[in-house]
């Protein structure tokens, strides 16, 4: 028995002693700039004990030097599934999320980068070289809510940059810019120019995607051209659109009224177009569309019931 205890102890030990081996290796491979190899001895130190953070977290590393930014972020994974609360594997995390998003930037692939940006930012949201690419790409895309905010903790963290407080008068320009399209766009929307409204609002919203107004304005002119085409695929696109819109007002009854009338378009959906035409209703009693969901209502109910009795469906 003590033998045996003996050999089992020889054994974990000769096994520790040879992953601190592949460990060690790795990391001077990694210092010689060997990232290929340091990857090679990292795989081996892992195979030998799955759970090993700092083998994961060198790997990573190199992966990224090698700029290999899916496989680093796969690793990472790894390592954060084992140890979520480890400061060396968040700190990788953010580095690969930080140099994946400045090749994006390169590449001029800015969606991309952006959404590598936000990724490091949420892992360190105080990192001033995320809050600078974040801002400048959230600028360039038009998310100027999120531009200014980032822009605001920058000036916090050191005010004396004017390049900073210049970028906050662009944001403040280019809101008003969005502001006088959008306004142009309701002119045109109350005309029933739904194709002078939509130019209008792509106009706003490339200048400033947070616009919230022209954002619901946009779905409900969209839905309606949409729905103006009439075919079944179509519809459901209006169907989708007005969806949208009740996300972003759904005290409103206008998205209501039209999805109403997309139900009725198709047909066979009498009961989701009386619930749609019913619910524009209760939003506003005494408005302009009241009158109209008021006669469909009745009208859609009348050949609902007509239909049910042809076909002896129970009510």
């Amino acid at each position: 028995m003590f033998k045996q205890l003996v050999i089992l102890t020889l054994l974990i030990l000769m096994f520790f002693l040879i992953q601190c081996g592949h460990l060690k290796d790795a990391k001077q491979a990694f210092q010689n700039n060997n990232y290929q190899k340091t990857i090679v001895l990292c795989e081996q130190a892992v195979k030998a004990d799955s759970s090993d953070i700092q083998a994961l977290t060198l790997m990573a590393r190199s992966y990224r030097k090698l700029k290999k930014f899916p496989k680093a972020l796969q690793i990472i994974v790894r390592a954060k599934k084992i140890n979520p609360e480890s400061v060396a594997v968040k700190k990788e995390a953010l580095s690969i999320h930080l140099d994946y998003g400045l090749k994006f930037s390169l590449e001029k692939e800015n969606e991309k980068a952006y959404r590598q940006f936000i990724s490091a930012f949420y892992l360190d949201s105080t990192h001033q070289e995320v809050l600078i690419h974040l801002a400048d790409l959230s600028m360039a895309l038009g998310h100027l809510e999120r531009a200014e905010s980032l822009y605001e903790k920058l000036i916090e963290k050191n005010s004396k940059s004017a390049n900073w407080h210049e970028k906050m008068e662009e944001i403040g320009n280019r809101k008003s810019k969005a502001q006088g399209f959008y306004e142009k766009a309701l002119v045109h929307y109350k005309k029933n120019q739904l194709k002078s409204t939509k130019m209008d609002l792509d106009k706003a919203l490339k200048t400033n995607q947070d616009h919230r107004d022209a954002q619901y304005l946009y779905f409900l002119t969209e839905g309606r051209l949409f729905l103006k085409k009439g075919s079944k695929n179509k519809l459901w696109d209006a169907i989708e659109l007005f969806g949208k819109a009740m996300t972003l007002k759904n005290d409103l009854p206008e998205p209501h009224f039209y999805m109403a009338q997309c139900y009725e378009k198709k047909d066979d959906e009498f009961v989701n177009a009386i619930d749609e035409y019913q619910k524009a209703l209760d939003l506003d009693p005494s408005g302009r569309l009241a009158p109209t969901c008021k006669k469909k209502i009745q009208a859609l109910k009348k050949r609902k019931d007509k239909l049910d009795k042809f076909w002896g469906r129970k009510k």
